[in-house]
Order: C-alpha cells, then sequence, then structure tokens
C-alpha cells in the first residue's frame, strides 16, 4: 500500500516535486498515418496547455461534447502536426490513452491526504 500512496503523492500536481514537462509522448498501439503527408507515426508528441488553450478546449467541449474537446485540444498541442482528420482516425484505444496522458495537464486533481 505505500507503493500506492507514494505514486499518488508523485502525481499530486501541487508537489513541487512535480514538474511541467516540456513534451508529453504517448506510444501508440497501432501506427497512424497522417493525411497531409506519408508519414507514418508510432508515437504522439504533444507540448503542456497554456491558459488560452484550456479554455478553447472547454468552450469546444461544451457545445461539442467532452469528446470533441479532447480532440481539439490534441490538435492544438500536437507537436506532429495532426489536423483533426487525423485525430478522428486515431485508433480509439490510443485515443483514450492521449487522453489519459494529457490529463494531469488540464485537470487539478484532488488534494493529496496525509496518511498515518
Amino acid at each position: 500500500m505505500a507503493d500506492n500512496d507514494t505514486a499518488e503523492k508523485q502525481l499530486d500536481q501541487r508537489d513541487k516535486a512535480w514538474e511541467v514537462p516540456s513534451e508529453i509522448t504517448v506510444d501508440l498501439k497501432v501506427p497512424l498515418k497522417l493525411s497531409a503527408s506519408s508519414e507514418v507515426l508510432t508515437r504522439l508528441s504533444f507540448k503542456p496547455p497554456n491558459f488560452l488553450q484550456l479554455r478553447q478546449m472547454h468552450e469546444r467541449a461544451d457545445k461539442q461534447g467532452q469528446m470533441m474537446g479532447s480532440a481539439y485540444l490534441m490538435v492544438m498541442l500536437s507537436n506532429d502536426g495532426l489536423t483533426m482528420p487525423d485525430v478522428e482516425r486515431i485508433n480509439a484505444l490510443d485515443f483514450q490513452l492521449c487522453q489519459e496522458a494529457l490529463v494531469p495537464f488540464v485537470f487539478l486533481g484532488p488534494k493529496a491526504t496525509a496518511t498515518g
């Protein structure tokens, strides 16, 4: 159980040791061929969002739903030049893995509770 407590503490964005990386990467289960080129990606790379991008994601989610907000965010944050048609073709599991990888950068988790 101590390992879980340590893992949770490491995930607390408020912890001084928690750093915002310059890049967030996700290894794809199914390679993705970009629509604008013949390039096939096996890993996607994203930059952490700023406030404007976070606001735009929430506005899109309010109008079109959470999944479209996440898809729009992936396009905005992509270091690989993803377009919406590319995101729409990503394998469903890979899409969810990307969402999961971006969660700590778009949603502040609950404060970790100290256990005795």
